[in-house]
């Protein structure tokens, strides 16, 4: 049965919902898209390990430093989450590792600054202790430089370019037995890794390469990891730390892949509202409901950006227990305010707009 309309009165009240059902459809569709497409949490990974007290006896507290200036953020978002929850069984793990670390470029950061850490150590001009007066963002950039190097010449330039910088780094200038013995190395690494790879060459070529298990030839960190997660790393004495950890990472990879549907449950709350408000413009009755977004919308901002990424940090200056942890809330950030605000205006749009209309037309037809 078709809606009929009772009086003119109630056309024109129809045709008032017109513009809100407009401004409805938008707010929906941008809380949709913004729960869709931008990060529910973003972690700047640098502030957040400085900031965390690892505890004088894990050894870490004196390496800290070396993350200080990673300028890179760990994000969890839903199009990642996506990628995880539909990859192949044995690939998830892998997906996974690639849209936290790899994408921001934070584990080729990360191993860098050990790279860096070993060589300045291996000086033996420097002690442990004394690693926090180096400047490790200028050795990372002359190394990172071999990614330019097209041949064992130019690797070698490059090489003595970065001993130029770790002479000024360490208050020393090394021996020539010392730099001989590091061309040496270095060339015995350009030849294994050109070899592996076809003829090109990289620091995460190189790494890839020298690191893998025998028998195994990586090229890149994806494959690294894959081999990780597989177990490739179970018989290797010096890299079994990698291989211990691969069964977690499969293990959070999956349930991280899950958490897509939570929030495509709320994409879909938000997709439904649009099109309720977008199609009933050009329909007779122009009114909807909107009780399903009011129940339960405001949840990822409550929990990513209220809890998570405002909260936490607030409460951390207030409550002693969680103190210490203050700076590294701090390092959490959200976008999720945006689907919160799309909340707030769907209630008040509700109230103020929608609900006298409304009630002026049920109360026509009542009084039919």
């Amino acid at each position: 049965m078709s809606y009929k309309l009772y009086s003119d009165e109630e056309k024109r009240l129809q045709r008032k919902l017109i513009p809100l059902n407009i401004v409805v459809a938008i707010v929906a569709l941008v809380a949709a898209i913004s729960l869709l497409i931008t990060p529910l949490l973003k972690i700047n990974f640098g502030k957040a390990v400085s900031s965390y007290d690892f505890g004088e006896d894990s050894g870490f507290d004196e390496y800290i430093f070396l993350v200080d200036d990673i300028d890179a953020e760990l994000e969890i978002a839903p199009l990642g989450m996506a990628k995880v929850l539909f990859a192949p069984a044995d690939q998830k793990g892998v997906v996974f590792m690639d849209e936290l670390l790899l994408k921001n470029n934070v584990f080729e950061t990360m191993l860098v600054s050990f790279v860096n850490t070993a060589l300045v150590l291996a000086t033996e001009e420097v002690e442990a202790s004394e690693l926090g007066e180096i400047d490790f963002s200028v050795l990372r950039e002359a190394l990172l430089k071999v990614d330019s190097a097209k041949s064992s010449d130019d690797v070698l330039k490059v090489l003595d370019g970065y001993l130029s910088v770790l002479e000024q780094q360490i208050d020393t200038t090394l021996t020539e037995d010392m730099k001989e013995a590091a061309r040496e190395n270095t060339l015995e690494i350009y030849d294994k890794t050109v070899a592996a790879t076809g003829g090109s060459f990289s620091v995460e070529e190189m790494f890839c390469v020298n690191f893998s298990p025998e028998g195994k030839a990586y090229t890149s960190y994806s494959e690294f990891i894959m081999g990780m997660l597989k177990g490739d790393f179970a018989d290797s004495e010096e890299m079994r730390s990698l291989a211990e950890i691969a069964e977690t990472v499969n293990s959070v990879a999956t349930y991280y892949g899950y958490a897509f549907i939570y929030v495509a449950f709320h994409v879909l709350m938000w997709v439904i509202l649009f099109l309720f408000a977008f199609f009933r413009m050009f329909a007779k009755n122009k009114r909807f409901t909107m009780w399903y977004v009011k129940l339960v919308s405001c949840w990822p901002c409550i929990i990513f950006w209220c809890l998570l990424s405002f909260g936490l940090s607030k409460l951390a200056t207030m409550i002693s227990v969680i103190a210490p942890f203050a700076g590294l809330f701090a390092a959490f950030s959200s976008f999720t305010w945006i689907s919160g605000i799309c909340y707030l205006l769907i209630w008040a749009l509700s109230i103020f707009w929608a609900f006298p209309i409304k009630h002026k037309i049920r109360k026509i037809r009542k009084g039919r």
